[in-house]
C-alpha cells in the first residue's frame, strides 16, 4: 500500500508519518518512510532552493524540478518496495504538493499534466490546522513559503484536492489536538484500509 501525508508546513505530516510508520512495523508491516523532496540529488537541489533561496528558480522551473524528483524517486524507492509484496510505503508530501504550492491558476493544469503520469496513492492523509497554528509551529524555521497569506491558499487548494478525491483521502484536524490522539486516529484508518 503506497500513503502519502499532504498539507501545508507545520501540520504535522512528518511526525505522523513516522509515527504511523512504526505503529504498522509493529503490527508486522514491511515499512519504507520517505519524503519528497527525496533524498536523490535532484531532492538535495530541490530543498536547497526552498530552503537557501539559492539559484532563485520560478515556480514553473520549481515544478519541473519537484517533478524529475517525484520520477526518480518511484523508479529508484517507492515501486521497487511496492512491489516486494506485504509493504508499505509512507510518503511525507507528493503530487497534491505540487498542486497547492506550485499550481497558481495560470498554471494549475499544466501542473497536473506534469504530474498525470505519476501513479495515486492508495490513501492519502491531509493533515490540516489553521495556519496561525501551522506557522508557530514552524517559526524557528525559514523557507520559501512562509508567508500567512500563501499558506492559506495552499491550504484551501488541499482542501478543494481532497474533496474530490474522497474514497483516497482523508482530511484529519491536527490543530489544538494531542499527537497521540490523532497518531491514534490514523493508525485506525490505515489498519481498516489494509484489512485489519
Amino acid at each position: 500500500m503506497f500513503i502519502a501525508f499532504e498539507g501545508i508546513d507545520g501540520t504535522g505530516k512528518t511526525t505522523h508519518a513516522h509515527l504511523l510508520g512504526a505503529n504498522l512495523v509493529r503490527s508486522g508491516y514491511r515499512v519504507l518512510v520517505t519524503k519528497e523532496p527525496s533524498g536523490n540529488w535532484i531532492g538535495s537541489l530541490v530543498r536547497h532552493v526552498v530552503h537557501k533561496g539559492e539559484p532563485e528558480l520560478s515556480e514553473v522551473a520549481l515544478a519541473i524540478l519537484y517533478a524529475a524528483d517525484r520520477a526518480l524517486h518511484l523508479e529508484r524507492d517507492i515501486l521497487p518496495t511496492l512491489h516486494e509484496g506485504k509493504s508499505v510505503v509512507i510518503c511525507d508530501r507528493y503530487v497534491m504538493s505540487s498542486l497547492a504550492y506550485q499550481g497558481s491558476p495560470e498554471y494549475y493544469e499544466w501542473i497536473q499534466a506534469l504530474n498525470k503520469m505519476f501513479p495515486n496513492p492508495h490513501l492519502t492523509f491531509l493533515l490540516d490546522c489553521p495556519v496561525d497554528v501551522a506557522l508557530e509551529r514552524k517559526i524557528n524555521e525559514k523557507w520559501r513559503y512562509q508567508d500567512a497569506g500563501f499558506l492559506e491558499l495552499a491550504r484551501q487548494k488541499f482542501l478543494a484536492e481532497a474533496r474530490c478525491a474522497p474514497d483516497r483521502v482523508y482530511t484529519v484536524a491536527t490543530g489544538g489536538r494531542e499527537v497521540q490522539e490523532v497518531a491514534e486516529e490514523i493508525l485506525n484508518i490505515t489498519l481498516r484500509r489494509l484489512g485489519r
